[in-house]
Protein backbone atom coordinates (compact mmCIF):
# COMPACT_ATOMS: atom_id res chain seq x y z
CA UNK A 1 0.00 0.00 0.00
CA UNK A 2 2.79 2.41 0.87
CA UNK A 3 4.12 2.11 -2.69
CA UNK A 4 0.76 3.36 -4.02
CA UNK A 5 -0.31 5.79 -1.30
CA UNK A 6 2.24 8.21 0.09
CA UNK A 7 1.17 9.88 3.30
CA UNK A 8 1.47 13.44 2.02
CA UNK A 9 -1.20 12.85 -0.63
CA UNK A 10 -4.84 13.92 -0.47
CA UNK A 11 -7.26 10.97 -0.52
CA UNK A 12 -10.89 11.71 -1.38
CA UNK A 13 -13.84 9.35 -0.65
CA UNK A 14 -17.01 9.64 -2.75
CA UNK A 15 -19.81 8.39 -0.48
CA UNK A 16 -17.68 8.64 2.66
CA UNK A 17 -20.64 8.21 5.02
CA UNK A 18 -21.21 4.58 4.08
CA UNK A 19 -20.54 2.03 6.81
CA UNK A 20 -17.63 0.45 4.92
CA UNK A 21 -16.26 3.63 3.37
CA UNK A 22 -16.20 5.55 6.65
CA UNK A 23 -14.23 2.73 8.32
CA UNK A 24 -11.57 2.78 5.60
CA UNK A 25 -11.43 6.58 5.71
CA UNK A 26 -10.89 6.45 9.49
CA UNK A 27 -8.09 3.92 9.03
CA UNK A 28 -6.26 6.09 6.47
CA UNK A 29 -6.67 9.11 8.75
CA UNK A 30 -5.16 7.13 11.64
CA UNK A 31 -2.24 6.21 9.38
CA UNK A 32 -1.47 9.88 8.76
CA UNK A 33 -3.05 10.42 5.35
CA UNK A 34 -4.89 13.62 4.44
CA UNK A 35 -8.49 12.41 4.13
CA UNK A 36 -11.49 14.20 2.64
CA UNK A 37 -14.83 13.10 1.26
CA UNK A 38 -18.45 13.82 0.50
CA UNK A 39 -21.87 12.36 1.13
CA UNK A 40 -25.33 13.73 0.47
CA UNK A 41 -26.55 12.00 3.64
CA UNK A 42 -24.52 13.61 6.41
CA UNK A 43 -24.91 10.89 9.04
CA UNK A 44 -23.34 9.76 12.30
CA UNK A 45 -20.43 8.18 10.40
CA UNK A 46 -19.66 11.57 8.87
CA UNK A 47 -19.85 13.18 12.29
CA UNK A 48 -17.35 10.68 13.73
CA UNK A 49 -14.96 11.34 10.85
CA UNK A 50 -15.29 15.08 11.34
CA UNK A 51 -14.25 14.64 14.97
CA UNK A 52 -11.10 12.92 13.66
CA UNK A 53 -10.33 15.98 11.54
CA UNK A 54 -11.69 14.65 8.24
CA UNK A 55 -13.31 17.31 6.04
CA UNK A 56 -16.70 15.99 4.89
CA UNK A 57 -18.67 17.88 2.24
CA UNK A 58 -22.47 17.61 2.31
CA UNK A 59 -22.85 17.82 -1.49
CA UNK A 60 -21.11 16.28 -4.48
CA UNK A 61 -19.25 18.92 -6.49
CA UNK A 62 -16.25 19.17 -8.80
CA UNK A 63 -14.92 21.92 -6.51
CA UNK A 64 -14.46 19.39 -3.71
CA UNK A 65 -11.79 17.55 -5.69
CA UNK A 66 -9.36 20.46 -5.98
CA UNK A 67 -5.78 19.21 -5.50
CA UNK A 68 -6.98 15.64 -4.85
CA UNK A 69 -4.39 12.92 -5.57
CA UNK A 70 -6.40 9.70 -5.19
CA UNK A 71 -10.15 9.01 -5.31
CA UNK A 72 -11.92 6.14 -3.51
CA UNK A 73 -15.40 5.31 -4.75
CA UNK A 74 -18.16 3.22 -3.24
CA UNK A 75 -19.43 0.43 -5.53
CA UNK A 76 -22.95 1.84 -5.22
CA UNK A 77 -21.95 5.20 -6.76
CA UNK A 78 -23.27 5.57 -10.30
CA UNK A 79 -21.00 6.47 -13.22
CA UNK A 80 -22.86 9.75 -13.77
CA UNK A 81 -21.89 11.03 -10.32
CA UNK A 82 -20.41 14.50 -10.86
CA UNK A 83 -17.32 13.85 -8.73
CA UNK A 84 -16.59 10.46 -10.29
CA UNK A 85 -17.06 11.91 -13.77
CA UNK A 86 -14.62 14.72 -12.90
CA UNK A 87 -12.06 12.26 -11.55
CA UNK A 88 -12.24 10.18 -14.73
CA UNK A 89 -12.06 13.24 -16.97
CA UNK A 90 -8.95 14.48 -15.17
CA UNK A 91 -7.41 10.99 -15.07
CA UNK A 92 -7.12 10.89 -11.29
CA UNK A 93 -6.21 7.48 -9.80
CA UNK A 94 -9.51 5.83 -8.82
CA UNK A 95 -9.86 2.86 -6.48
CA UNK A 96 -13.01 1.06 -5.41
CA UNK A 97 -13.62 0.33 -1.74
CA UNK A 98 -12.75 -3.33 -2.40
CA UNK A 99 -9.47 -2.40 -4.08
CA UNK A 100 -8.48 -0.19 -1.16
CA UNK A 101 -9.35 -2.96 1.31
CA UNK A 102 -7.08 -5.29 -0.67
CA UNK A 103 -4.19 -2.80 -0.48
CA UNK A 104 -4.72 -2.36 3.26
CA UNK A 105 -4.88 -6.11 3.84
CA UNK A 106 -1.40 -6.51 2.32
CA UNK A 107 0.00 -4.73 5.40
CA UNK A 108 -1.20 -7.44 7.80
CA UNK A 109 0.45 -10.73 8.72
CA UNK A 110 -2.89 -12.53 9.14
CA UNK A 111 -6.13 -11.61 7.38
CA UNK A 112 -9.57 -12.95 8.25
CA UNK A 113 -12.24 -12.44 5.59
CA UNK A 114 -15.84 -13.19 6.50
CA UNK A 115 -18.12 -13.78 3.53
CA UNK A 116 -21.56 -15.24 2.92
CA UNK A 117 -25.03 -14.10 1.95
CA UNK A 118 -26.24 -13.69 5.56
CA UNK A 119 -24.66 -13.14 8.98
CA UNK A 120 -21.40 -11.45 7.97
CA UNK A 121 -21.76 -8.43 10.21
CA UNK A 122 -22.67 -10.33 13.37
CA UNK A 123 -19.86 -12.83 12.88
CA UNK A 124 -17.27 -10.14 12.06
CA UNK A 125 -18.34 -8.28 15.17
CA UNK A 126 -18.17 -11.40 17.33
CA UNK A 127 -14.70 -12.38 16.08
CA UNK A 128 -13.58 -8.80 16.78
CA UNK A 129 -14.96 -9.06 20.31
CA UNK A 130 -13.02 -12.29 20.89
CA UNK A 131 -9.81 -10.71 19.56
CA UNK A 132 -10.44 -7.68 21.78
CA UNK A 133 -10.71 -9.77 24.97
CA UNK A 134 -7.66 -11.82 23.99
CA UNK A 135 -5.56 -8.63 23.77
CA UNK A 136 -4.57 -9.31 20.15
CA UNK A 137 -3.17 -6.50 18.01
CA UNK A 138 -5.86 -6.32 15.36
CA UNK A 139 -7.88 -4.03 13.13
CA UNK A 140 -11.54 -4.59 12.30
CA UNK A 141 -13.72 -3.31 9.48
CA UNK A 142 -17.30 -4.17 10.46
CA UNK A 143 -20.24 -3.74 8.08
CA UNK A 144 -22.45 -2.45 10.88
CA UNK A 145 -22.07 -0.84 14.27
CA UNK A 146 -20.84 -3.15 16.99
CA UNK A 147 -22.28 -1.84 20.26
CA UNK A 148 -18.78 -1.65 21.77
CA UNK A 149 -16.33 -1.30 18.88
CA UNK A 150 -18.37 0.58 16.27
CA UNK A 151 -17.73 -0.12 12.59
CA UNK A 152 -13.96 0.30 12.86
CA UNK A 153 -11.46 -0.60 15.55
CA UNK A 154 -7.68 -0.38 15.38
CA UNK A 155 -5.29 -1.85 17.94
CA UNK A 156 -2.48 -2.89 15.65
CA UNK A 157 -1.61 -4.56 12.37
CA UNK A 158 -1.00 -8.19 13.22
CA UNK A 159 -4.53 -9.38 12.38
CA UNK A 160 -7.09 -7.85 10.04
CA UNK A 161 -10.71 -8.98 10.29
CA UNK A 162 -13.15 -7.72 7.71
CA UNK A 163 -16.42 -8.48 6.02
CA UNK A 164 -16.02 -9.47 2.39
CA UNK A 165 -19.10 -8.59 0.36
CA UNK A 166 -20.10 -10.22 -2.92
CA UNK A 167 -21.91 -7.11 -4.26
CA UNK A 168 -20.42 -5.94 -7.59
CA UNK A 169 -18.04 -8.92 -7.31
CA UNK A 170 -16.04 -7.17 -4.58
CA UNK A 171 -15.25 -10.61 -3.14
CA UNK A 172 -12.90 -11.24 -6.10
CA UNK A 173 -10.32 -8.83 -4.67
CA UNK A 174 -9.76 -10.54 -1.33
CA UNK A 175 -7.44 -13.50 -0.68
CA UNK A 176 -7.38 -14.05 3.10
CA UNK A 177 -5.33 -16.19 5.44
CA UNK A 178 -8.59 -17.45 6.93
CA UNK A 179 -11.56 -17.26 4.57
CA UNK A 180 -15.03 -17.89 5.98
CA UNK A 181 -18.20 -18.50 3.99
CA UNK A 182 -21.24 -18.69 6.25
CA UNK A 183 -23.78 -19.60 3.56
CA UNK A 184 -24.64 -19.05 -0.10
CA UNK A 185 -28.03 -17.66 -1.11
CA UNK A 186 -29.62 -15.87 -4.07
CA UNK A 187 -28.80 -12.29 -3.10
CA UNK A 188 -27.03 -9.58 -5.15
CA UNK A 189 -27.94 -11.43 -8.34
CA UNK A 190 -28.07 -8.06 -10.09
CA UNK A 191 -24.24 -8.27 -9.98
CA UNK A 192 -24.02 -11.80 -11.45
CA UNK A 193 -25.19 -13.80 -14.45
CA UNK A 194 -27.27 -16.15 -12.38
CA UNK A 195 -26.91 -18.15 -9.18
CA UNK A 196 -24.24 -20.47 -10.57
CA UNK A 197 -21.88 -17.55 -11.17
CA UNK A 198 -22.52 -16.27 -7.65
CA UNK A 199 -21.72 -19.71 -6.24
CA UNK A 200 -18.52 -19.80 -8.26
CA UNK A 201 -17.47 -16.44 -6.78
CA UNK A 202 -17.77 -17.83 -3.25
CA UNK A 203 -15.97 -21.06 -4.13
CA UNK A 204 -13.15 -19.19 -5.88
CA UNK A 205 -12.78 -17.06 -2.76
CA UNK A 206 -12.36 -20.21 -0.69
CA UNK A 207 -9.81 -21.53 -3.20
CA UNK A 208 -7.73 -18.36 -2.64
CA UNK A 209 -7.93 -18.70 1.16
CA UNK A 210 -5.01 -20.33 2.97
CA UNK A 211 -7.44 -21.79 5.51
CA UNK A 212 -11.06 -22.07 4.27
CA UNK A 213 -13.80 -22.24 6.91
CA UNK A 214 -17.22 -23.37 5.69
CA UNK A 215 -20.73 -24.21 6.83
CA UNK A 216 -21.09 -27.95 6.23
CA UNK A 217 -24.90 -27.67 6.38
CA UNK A 218 -24.98 -25.39 3.32
CA UNK A 219 -25.71 -27.22 0.04
CA UNK A 220 -23.15 -25.24 -1.94
CA UNK A 221 -20.42 -25.60 0.69
CA UNK A 222 -21.03 -29.07 2.16
CA UNK A 223 -18.61 -30.88 -0.18
CA UNK A 224 -15.89 -28.22 -0.25
CA UNK A 225 -12.59 -30.11 0.31
CA UNK A 226 -9.78 -29.54 2.81
CA UNK A 227 -11.56 -27.01 4.98
CA UNK A 228 -12.39 -26.30 8.60
CA UNK A 229 -16.11 -27.10 8.93
CA UNK A 230 -18.90 -26.12 11.31
CA UNK A 231 -22.50 -27.30 11.41
CA UNK A 232 -25.66 -27.94 13.38
CA UNK A 233 -27.04 -30.85 11.34
CA UNK A 234 -23.92 -32.45 9.83
CA UNK A 235 -22.42 -34.25 12.82
CA UNK A 236 -19.25 -35.08 10.87
CA UNK A 237 -18.21 -31.43 10.85
CA UNK A 238 -15.23 -30.37 12.97
CA UNK A 239 -17.24 -27.90 15.11
CA UNK A 240 -20.81 -28.99 15.89
CA UNK A 241 -23.55 -27.76 18.21
CA UNK A 242 -25.31 -30.29 20.44
CA UNK A 243 -28.33 -29.91 22.71
CA UNK A 244 -29.02 -26.49 21.24
CA UNK A 245 -31.62 -24.03 22.52
CA UNK A 246 -32.63 -21.27 20.08
CA UNK A 247 -34.96 -19.13 22.20
CA UNK A 248 -34.43 -15.59 23.44
CA UNK A 249 -30.83 -16.60 24.04
CA UNK A 250 -28.71 -19.28 22.38
CA UNK A 251 -27.10 -22.02 24.45
CA UNK A 252 -25.55 -25.30 23.41
CA UNK A 253 -22.69 -27.73 23.88
CA UNK A 254 -20.03 -27.24 21.23
CA UNK A 255 -18.23 -30.37 20.09
CA UNK A 256 -14.84 -30.37 18.39
CA UNK A 257 -14.10 -33.52 16.44
CA UNK A 258 -16.88 -35.29 18.32
CA UNK A 259 -15.67 -34.35 21.82
CA UNK A 260 -17.02 -31.69 24.16
CA UNK A 261 -15.06 -28.46 23.64
CA UNK A 262 -17.17 -25.69 25.19
CA UNK A 263 -20.53 -25.08 26.79
CA UNK A 264 -21.80 -21.97 25.02
CA UNK A 265 -24.18 -19.36 26.42
CA UNK A 266 -24.93 -16.29 24.32
CA UNK A 267 -27.22 -13.27 24.35
CA UNK A 268 -27.86 -13.79 20.63
CA UNK A 269 -31.22 -15.13 19.50
CA UNK A 270 -32.17 -17.72 16.93
CA UNK A 271 -30.75 -20.70 15.07
CA UNK A 272 -29.03 -18.47 12.50
CA UNK A 273 -26.87 -17.00 15.28
CA UNK A 274 -25.78 -20.47 16.39
CA UNK A 275 -24.10 -20.77 12.97
CA UNK A 276 -22.43 -17.38 13.51
CA UNK A 277 -21.14 -18.47 16.91
CA UNK A 278 -19.88 -21.82 15.58
CA UNK A 279 -18.00 -20.07 12.79
CA UNK A 280 -16.50 -17.49 15.16
CA UNK A 281 -15.31 -20.23 17.53
CA UNK A 282 -13.80 -22.16 14.60
CA UNK A 283 -11.84 -19.09 13.50
CA UNK A 284 -10.72 -18.20 17.03
CA UNK A 285 -9.63 -21.74 17.82
CA UNK A 286 -7.72 -21.87 14.53
CA UNK A 287 -5.89 -18.72 15.66
CA UNK A 288 -4.96 -20.49 18.91
CA UNK A 289 -7.02 -18.30 21.24
CA UNK A 290 -7.60 -19.81 24.68
CA UNK A 291 -11.04 -21.45 24.81
CA UNK A 292 -11.84 -19.86 28.18
CA UNK A 293 -11.44 -16.43 26.56
CA UNK A 294 -13.60 -17.54 23.63
CA UNK A 295 -16.34 -18.71 26.00
CA UNK A 296 -16.25 -15.47 28.00
CA UNK A 297 -16.28 -13.32 24.85
CA UNK A 298 -19.26 -15.15 23.37
CA UNK A 299 -21.19 -14.88 26.64
CA UNK A 300 -20.56 -11.14 27.01
CA UNK A 301 -21.12 -10.18 23.35
CA UNK A 302 -23.98 -7.69 23.10
CA UNK A 303 -24.36 -7.84 19.34
CA UNK A 304 -24.69 -5.25 16.61
CA UNK A 305 -27.04 -2.34 16.21
CA UNK A 306 -30.03 -3.01 13.92
CA UNK A 307 -30.01 -6.70 14.84
CA UNK A 308 -33.22 -7.01 16.87
CA UNK A 309 -32.15 -3.83 18.66
CA UNK A 310 -34.51 -2.45 21.28
CA UNK A 311 -35.52 1.08 20.26
CA UNK A 312 -38.03 2.13 22.89
CA UNK A 313 -41.79 1.94 23.25
CA UNK A 314 -45.02 3.13 21.64
CA UNK A 315 -47.99 3.10 24.03
CA UNK A 316 -46.02 0.61 26.12
CA UNK A 317 -45.44 -1.71 23.14
CA UNK A 318 -41.76 -2.63 22.81
CA UNK A 319 -40.16 -1.60 19.51
CA UNK A 320 -37.20 -3.26 17.79
CA UNK A 321 -35.13 -2.53 14.70
CA UNK A 322 -33.58 -5.17 12.44
CA UNK A 323 -31.53 -5.03 9.24
CA UNK A 324 -33.13 -8.10 7.58
CA UNK A 325 -33.82 -7.35 3.91
CA UNK A 326 -33.72 -10.76 2.20
CA UNK A 327 -36.57 -13.31 2.49
CA UNK A 328 -34.27 -15.78 4.25
CA UNK A 329 -33.18 -13.15 6.77
CA UNK A 330 -36.78 -12.10 7.41
CA UNK A 331 -37.76 -15.73 7.92
CA UNK A 332 -34.90 -16.24 10.39
CA UNK A 333 -35.90 -13.07 12.25
CA UNK A 334 -39.56 -14.11 12.47
CA UNK A 335 -38.53 -17.54 13.77
CA UNK A 336 -36.26 -15.95 16.37
CA UNK A 337 -39.06 -13.71 17.70
CA UNK A 338 -40.36 -16.73 19.61
CA UNK A 339 -43.75 -15.15 20.48
CA UNK A 340 -46.76 -17.09 21.71
CA UNK A 341 -49.38 -14.86 20.08
CA UNK A 342 -48.56 -13.66 16.56
CA UNK A 343 -51.50 -11.24 16.71
CA UNK A 344 -49.47 -9.16 19.16
CA UNK A 345 -46.61 -8.59 16.65
CA UNK A 346 -46.69 -5.58 14.30
CA UNK A 347 -44.19 -5.82 11.45
CA UNK A 348 -43.05 -2.76 9.47
CA UNK A 349 -40.99 -3.76 6.43
CA UNK A 350 -39.21 -1.52 3.94
CA UNK A 351 -37.92 -3.33 0.81
CA UNK A 352 -34.35 -2.45 -0.16
CA UNK A 353 -33.92 -1.90 -3.93
CA UNK A 354 -36.35 -2.73 -6.72
CA UNK A 355 -33.98 -5.27 -8.28
CA UNK A 356 -33.90 -7.41 -5.12
CA UNK A 357 -37.70 -7.28 -4.90
CA UNK A 358 -37.99 -8.21 -8.60
CA UNK A 359 -35.63 -11.19 -8.34
CA UNK A 360 -37.10 -12.48 -5.06
CA UNK A 361 -40.69 -11.26 -5.38
CA UNK A 362 -42.41 -14.62 -4.85
CA UNK A 363 -40.13 -15.47 -1.91
CA UNK A 364 -40.95 -12.13 -0.27
CA UNK A 365 -44.68 -12.81 -0.70
CA UNK A 366 -44.40 -16.25 0.92
CA UNK A 367 -42.48 -15.14 4.01
CA UNK A 368 -44.37 -11.87 4.53
CA UNK A 369 -47.71 -13.72 4.26
CA UNK A 370 -46.85 -15.37 7.59
CA UNK A 371 -47.40 -12.07 9.39
CA UNK A 372 -50.75 -11.02 10.85
CA UNK A 373 -50.06 -7.26 11.13
CA UNK A 374 -47.87 -6.22 8.18
CA UNK A 375 -47.13 -2.64 7.20
CA UNK A 376 -45.11 -2.01 4.05
CA UNK A 377 -43.25 1.27 3.74
CA UNK A 378 -42.09 2.66 0.41
CA UNK A 379 -39.07 1.02 -1.20
CA UNK A 380 -35.61 2.32 -0.37
CA UNK A 381 -34.29 2.68 -3.92
CA UNK A 382 -30.62 3.20 -2.98
CA UNK A 383 -28.80 3.26 -6.31
CA UNK A 384 -31.78 2.41 -8.54
CA UNK A 385 -34.49 4.06 -10.62
CA UNK A 386 -38.11 3.65 -9.51
CA UNK A 387 -39.81 0.46 -10.73
CA UNK A 388 -43.45 0.47 -9.63
CA UNK A 389 -43.98 -3.10 -10.83
CA UNK A 390 -41.62 -4.33 -8.10
CA UNK A 391 -42.19 -1.74 -5.41
CA UNK A 392 -43.34 -2.00 -1.81
CA UNK A 393 -46.79 -1.05 -3.04
CA UNK A 394 -46.77 -3.99 -5.44
CA UNK A 395 -45.74 -6.29 -2.60
CA UNK A 396 -48.61 -4.99 -0.46
CA UNK A 397 -51.08 -5.85 -3.21
CA UNK A 398 -49.67 -9.38 -3.38
CA UNK A 399 -49.71 -10.00 0.39
CA UNK A 400 -53.27 -10.35 1.62
CA UNK A 401 -54.16 -8.21 4.61
CA UNK A 402 -51.06 -6.00 4.47
CA UNK A 403 -51.12 -2.20 4.39
CA UNK A 404 -48.93 0.11 2.29
CA UNK A 405 -47.76 3.57 3.37
CA UNK A 406 -45.97 6.19 1.36
CA UNK A 407 -45.82 8.48 4.40
CA UNK A 408 -43.93 7.29 7.47
CA UNK A 409 -45.76 9.83 9.65
CA UNK A 410 -49.09 8.34 8.58
CA UNK A 411 -47.78 4.82 9.23
CA UNK A 412 -46.70 5.76 12.75
CA UNK A 413 -49.97 7.54 13.49
CA UNK A 414 -51.93 4.41 12.59
CA UNK A 415 -49.57 2.22 14.61
CA UNK A 416 -50.08 4.42 17.65
CA UNK A 417 -53.85 3.96 17.38
CA UNK A 418 -53.53 0.16 17.41
CA UNK A 419 -50.62 -0.99 19.55
CA UNK A 420 -50.67 -1.32 23.32
CA UNK A 421 -48.57 -2.66 26.16
CA UNK A 422 -47.65 -6.29 25.57
CA UNK A 423 -47.43 -5.87 21.80
CA UNK A 424 -44.16 -6.02 19.85
CA UNK A 425 -43.35 -3.69 16.94
CA UNK A 426 -40.56 -4.61 14.51
CA UNK A 427 -39.08 -2.09 12.07
CA UNK A 428 -37.28 -4.18 9.47
CA UNK A 429 -35.15 -3.38 6.42
CA UNK A 430 -31.77 -2.07 5.27
CA UNK A 431 -32.99 1.39 4.24
CA UNK A 432 -33.95 4.45 6.27
CA UNK A 433 -36.85 2.80 8.12
CA UNK A 434 -34.59 2.35 11.17
CA UNK A 435 -33.58 6.02 11.37
CA UNK A 436 -37.17 7.17 10.83
CA UNK A 437 -38.43 4.85 13.56
CA UNK A 438 -35.74 5.94 16.02
CA UNK A 439 -36.51 9.60 15.35
CA UNK A 440 -40.25 9.15 15.94
CA UNK A 441 -39.86 6.93 19.01
CA UNK A 442 -37.41 9.37 20.60
CA UNK A 443 -39.97 12.13 20.10
CA UNK A 444 -42.43 10.03 22.05
CA UNK A 445 -44.79 9.62 19.08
Amino acid sequence: MDSVFKKDIKVYFIGIGGIGMSALAAYLKDQGFRVFGSDRAYNVNCEKLALKGVKVYKTHSEKNLKDVDVVIVNSAINDDNVELAYAKKNKLPIFTRAELLKLISDRFRTTIGIAGSHGKTTMTSLVSHILYLSDKKFTSFIGGNDKKLGNYFNRGEEILVSEVCEFKKNIDYFSPSIGVVLNVDNDHLDSYDGLDQLKSAFLSYLDRSVCPVVNADDKTLSSYPKSVTFAITDKSAEYVSKESFFGKTASFTLLKNGKTFLRIKSKLEGKHNVYNILAAVAVSDTLGINKRIIKRAVASFDGVKRRNEFLGTINGAKCYGDYAHHPREIEAYINALNVKNSNRVYFVFQPHTYSRTRILFNEFVVVLSRLKNLYLYRTYSAREEVDEKYSAKALAKAVSGSEYYDSFDELMNNLKKRVKKGDKVCFVGAGDVYDLAVEQIEKGL
